[in-house]
């Protein structure tokens, strides 16, 4: 199981959770049902370097408004052999569980 919402943190190269360093007898996830949303992940839980090596991750300025496309996006270019996409990020909804 791998959570894209924990993989951007400072163990960047070596995380478990980064798209780099998945394998193919995995499922991943933007994120989960014990997690908020990718829009609210970012908006309030994510620091700033966080944020900082997600954009230079996927080599763009990612936002509140475009984080749930990245994620998924990276979520669907895994190695892993399914890819798992909450409805709310697909919907790219603000709320998550508070």
């Amino acid at each position: 199981m791998k959570v894209l919402l924990f993989a951007f943190d400072e163990s960047l190269p070596r995380n478990a959770y980064a798209p780099h360093n998945h394998t193919k007898n995995a499922v991943v996830y933007t994120g989960t049902h014990d997690n908020n949303t990718a829009r609210a992940w970012f908006e309030m839980e994510a620091d700033e370097k966080t944020k900082k090596r997600l954009s230079h991750y996927v080599g763009k300025a990612i936002t509140a408004e475009n984080v749930h496309t990245e994620l998924i996006r990276l979520a669907m270019m895994s190695v892993a052999d399914a890819a798992i996409l909450p409805m709310q990020d697909l919907l790219a909804s603000v709320n998550g569980h508070a």
